[in-house]
């Protein structure tokens, strides 16, 4: 029997065969990356827009992962509740939280915790408009007029705001800057009380979620004048952006995000932002964005830091001239 020469191109398909070989038990045998439940913290009360677009999310998430998702509410303390829970779980991104621009904005007033520093980003989850609006029987029909007045009589104009030193407090600061007025501003305990004030005629204006307009400027209760988003809004696409206006900042709308513990290793956090993703691309997690006038918008992880980057940095110009830090 004549043997063949053992060439080098022999060989190294014997060593590729013996690769794979050797490879593919593993390859089919790999465990998935989600190996326990994963929690979802939520650090507001249940039973708001926040806590029913994570549960969405929760529910879809689980089917994709095979795990139990739960969603643990944590309000309290100016956030440093739920940030205190994040940083006591492992960094293995089975436990990640909710934050929006008010979170950011209590960082920049309070000091109180450093998400750049204690948090890596993962996804933004959301966004929803803001809108600029007055009382039913207001006056003003335009921006231009409110702002006439605002302008004519300093001081003596109120809007409401959901809270001092929040995102609609100091977003209103520096539209006093850019257009040069000064307003008085009055804080109520939540979003609803100061809509209940506009419309109720107790303050003059306020910067007020677009689900708020959509409920009550259809009857007369709210007119909207403006948007400080980056476009129109569907719902009133003739009131125009405060940029159009002559604005010059960050648009501003609600977006909400996750984020992880700072020292969280990236392939892990590409994991989760991936599984995020998939879960948002579903109906029900659509429809819960939309049940409060929202939408599903997702990025990259890097996408959210620059936001976060960008809204701290308009933020705490004007919380300083408020006189709102230490």
């Amino acid at each position: 029997m004549t043997s063949r020469p053992f060439t080098r191109r022999a060989a190294l398909r014997i060593v590729a065969s013996t690769a794979s070989a050797i490879a593919l038990p593993f390859a089919h045998s790999q465990a998935p990356f989600f190996q326990k439940p994963l929690r979802i913290i939520v650090p507001l009360p249940a039973g708001g827009a926040a806590d029913a677009h994570m549960r969405a999310i929760a529910l879809e998430m689980e089917k994709l992962v095979q795990q139990p998702v739960v969603v643990d509410n944590r309000p309290g303390g100016q956030f440093v509740v739920g940030i205190h829970a994040l940083l006591q779980a492992p960094p293995d991104a089975h436990t990640f939280m909710h934050i929006y621009n008010g979170v950011v904005a209590t960082q920049v007033v309070h000091k109180q915790f450093d998400l750049l520093r204690q948090t890596k980003p993962v996804t933004m989850v959301s966004e929803n408009a803001i809108l600029l609006a007055v009382g039913g029987k207001s006056p003003h029909r335009s921006f231009q007029d409110l702002l006439n007045t605002l302008r004519a009589n300093p001081g003596k104009t109120n809007f409401g705001v959901p809270g001092s030193g929040g995102v609609e407090h100091l977003k209103i600061a520096e539209m006093e800057t850019a257009f040069g007025f000064k307003a008085t501003m009055v804080p109520y305990k939540g979003g609803p009380d100061m809509v209940n004030a506009l419309v109720a005629g107790d303050v003059d204006a306020a910067l007020v979620p677009g689900l708020f307009g959509l409920q009550f400027a259809p009857t007369g209760q709210l007119r909207v004048l403006a948007t400080p988003g980056a476009s129109r809004f569907a719902g009133f696409p003739e009131a125009p952006t405060l940029t159009e206006l002559g604005f010059k900042s960050d648009p501003l709308a609600y977006w909400a995000g996750v984020v992880v513990r700072g020292d969280t290793p990236d392939p892990s956090v590409q994991r989760l932002q991936a599984e995020i993703v998939r879960a948002s691309a579903t109906k029900s997690v659509r429809d819960a964005a939309a049940a409060t006038a929202g939408s599903v918008k997702l990025s990259e992880p890097r996408e959210l830091q620059t936001l976060i980057e960008s809204d701290m940095r308009w933020m705490a110009a004007s919380a300083s001239r408020l006189k709102l830090t230490s």
